[in-house]
């Protein structure tokens, strides 16, 4: 039964921390707008390696896909958000956002590496 599922957050699986990120548009006092990154804040989350099936899946779509993050139920986490891991220099934009089989138990996201120049 669905309601015999805990979500994600109830069964402790959130174990690490990312600081998310989101391009929003401003307007530029000329006019016009301009993108600017807006700070949403540390999500608590679970860092997973995606599947055999996933890995396929994407490849077959022309995706790279380096992780799966999942978070509590009812976040907003958006396609194109910038997630660092706190405390690393890991850092992942969010390419989906997958609706889980059992509602309300956690949000799953398929996530790229973003690596800057400089490798830093």
């Amino acid at each position: 039964m669905a309601g015999d599922w805990p979500n994600i957050a109830e069964a402790g699986l959130l174990v690490h921390v990312v600081s998310a990120e989101r391009l929003v548009l401003v307007d530029d006092g000329s006019g016009g707008q301009r993108e600017e990154l807006l700070e949403i804040g540390e999500l608590v989350c679970r860092i997973s390696q995606p599947s055999a099936e996933e890995r396929e899946v994407a490849a077959a779509a022309g995706a790279n896909l380096d992780v799966v993050i999942y978070f509590a139920p009812g976040l907003d986490v958006r396609r194109g958000d910038l997630l660092t891991e706190v405390g690393t220099t890991d850092r992942w934009e969010v390419e989906s956002r997958v609706r889980p089989s059992v509602r309300d138990s956690y949000v799953k996201t398929r996530c790229v590496l973003r690596q800057s120049l400089g490798g830093v």
